[in-house]
Formats: structure tokens, sequence, C-alpha cells
């Protein structure tokens, strides 16, 4: 296929590439000011010291390395976001048919997934507040949501950190992990795969165990009614449900006569 390339060079460092059948214009932005819109078959590439502005609606592909997005980005329907290194202003905000992937960088304050956008996060930050509403599916195996994590749709979680989060009667959370204890209750018998689902709204009760990654969680079950930034709660009609995986001293030692098989031949 032939591609006609051009480059245009002025005072923001801002290069372009268009394809001549797709129309699908590049955007390297090393530096200066990124379009604040863009169509779904465009790209912008942000690194360095590039500032997409205040009030951006991205319906493309952005795949960030640095730079800084502004306050009330919009991820629009259909559009791929890739967040590796930089910085995100309050605001942020997922739409339809949306994936957002998150492996390093800093969201500063305020996020909120709508529709049946999907977050995935496997590193970075996240400060003061996230929400996932309607369908929208947040999978975290990293990364730190710093303060509080609003969950009114489905929340798959198997590592990473949560300061503290609120679990609504449409809420779901599905935590992958091992060492599993339940303080004020009974933990139901867990087998390994398999979601084992737990009561949730019960004072008093506290969920604790480790993430499939190693990290270790404490979580109040109780509604905690009002919602506090520093307390977890889950309301009534909330879902937790637990996956058990086995300990990784367990998989270490069923593997090690493999090991000695192998070895031996």
């Amino acid at each position: 296929m032939l591609i006609k390339t051009f480059s245009l060079i002025c005072a923001t460092a801002l290069t372009l590439s268009l394809t001549q059948y797709t129309n699908a214009v590049i955007y390297n932005v090393p530096s200066g000011n990124a379009p604040d819109v863009i169509n779904p078959a465009d790209t912008v590439n942000l690194s360095g010291t590039g500032v997409i502005p205040n009030n951006a609606e991205y319906s493309g592909t952005l795949n960030m390395t640095g730079g800084t997005v502004g306050s009330y980005f919009s991820a629009e329907t259909g559009s791929e976001i890739n967040i590796h290194a930089g910085t995100v202003d309050a605001n942020f905000r997922g739409y339809d048919n949306t994936t957002i992937n998150i492996t390093g960088g800093s969201l500063a304050q305020t996020g909120r997934a709508f529709g049946n956008s999907i977050f995935n996060i496997s590193g970075g930050s996240i400060s003061y507040y996230f929400a996932l509403l309607d369908d929208s599916v947040l999978n975290m195996t990293g990364g730190f949501i710093d303060s509080f994590l609003d969950v009114q749709s489905t929340l798959n979680i198997s590592g990473g950190n949560i300061t503290s989060l609120a679990v609504n009667h449409l809420g779901t959370v599905n935590v992958t992990g091992y060492d599993f204890s339940l303080t004020g209750g009974t933990l139901p018998t867990l087998t390994a795969g398999t979601p084992t689902s737990i009561q949730t709204a019960v004072a008093g009760q506290v969920l604790s165990g480790k993430f499939a990654d190693g990290t270790s969680f404490t979580w109040e079950l109780d509604d905690n009614t009002p919602i506090a930034l520093d307390k977890d709660a889950f309301y009534a009609g909330s879902t937790l449900n637990l996956i058990l995986i086995p300990e990784p001293a367990t998989l270490s030692f069923l593997a090690l006569p493999l090991l000695l098989i192998t070895r031996r031949n």
C-alpha cells in the first residue's frame, strides 16, 4: 500500500503523518500543544513536555510516554488510551467502548468510567477519587488508587493497592488471591479457581488476604454509612467474590519435582 507522509514543523514541535487511504493522522508531540480533538482513525503520541489542552475529546488513540493531559479529558466512544508515564489532570473520563490501559504515570485527581468502558491498571497511581459507573469494568493487577474507589459496576482485582473503596448495591468485586481470612464471620470453603460469594454489609466483619501479586489487603465489609474517605464500605446488595489461587510457595514446591526430573534427563 502506498503511503504518503508529510511533516509539519512549527513552534509546537508537532509532526503529522497522513495516510491517503484512511485519512489517519499521526501527531507526534514531544513539546508544545497537541490537538484538542482527534478522529477515530487518528493517533497522538505524547511525550516529553507535550501538552493536551483542557476539555480535549479523543475518539482515536493516545499513546502517552510523558507530558501532561489537561483537565476534563474525554476518551470518546471507541477510543484507546495508553498511559505509560506523565501526568493526567483532574476529571478524566472514559466513555462507551473505550479501552484505557494504565501502566505508569499519575492521574492527579478524579476519574470516571462510564458506559461499558474498560480500564486496565497495572501500574501508576490515581489520587483522591475514581468512580466505576454504568457497565464499566476495572481490571486491576497493579498500581495504586490513593484514597477512594467508588464501585458501582465491576472491579476485578488481583494486584495493586486501594486505600479505601465503597461498593454499592450495583457493584461487584471479584478478588483473585490467597491467604483469605474473615474476622467476625465464617469464611466459606474455597475451591481453587471457583468464585465463592462472601456476605457483605455485615457490621464488624473484616476480610483480609493477599492478592495474586502478593500485596496484602484488609477490607471492612460493614456498610459504614455515610461514606468516609478513610473507611471501606460494602452496601446491602453488593457482590463480593473470592477466587482462590495456590500460594506462590506452594507452586514453587509443586514445581520442584518437575525441575529435578528435568535435570536428570
